[in-house]
């Protein structure tokens, strides 16, 4: 397990239960928003259970006029990402793959977003299913 992973904290939290199609992607590119506005921070991790969701996530941050990049990480190969700032979109599987030297994705997108000293949006968007 890779501990600093484990260490990236969120200091704001929203917790939406919402099904398909009401807006989650939206809000989650206005928190993205924000952050770039006041706080100059230009980096953020979106993470999902799809990889199919990648260009629905495109469409809202267009949609919130946010002047970011969609990066999929499935299109990187394990070498350090080049881009300066984006929006990193990663599945729940693709966190936790490595290549056949043994290098981690978690650790290639932690070393990204700049390690312990990131403050910046993660986002962990699933949908919640209520019984």
């Amino acid at each position: 397990m890779n501990y600093n992973a484990v260490q990236l904290i969120c200091f704001r939290v929203l917790c939406s239960g919402d099904g398909v199609g009401v807006g989650k992607g939206r809000v989650i590119s206005g928190l993205i928003f924000e952050n770039f506005i006041t706080r100059k921070i230009k980096k953020a991790l979106w993470i999902s259970a799809s990889a199919g969701l990648t260009v629905d996530a495109s469409r809202d941050v267009f949609a919130v006029n946010l002047k970011l990049f969609i990066i999929n990480v499935a299109d990187l190969s394990y070498e350090p990402i080049p881009q300066e700032t984006g929006i990193l979109f990663s599945t729940y599987n693709s966190l936790a793959s490595h290549d056949a030297n043994r290098q981690q994705r978690i650790t290639q997108i932690v070393d990204w977003l700049g390690g312990n000293g990131f403050h910046g949006v993660v986002i962990p968007n699933f949908l919640c299913i209520n019984f």
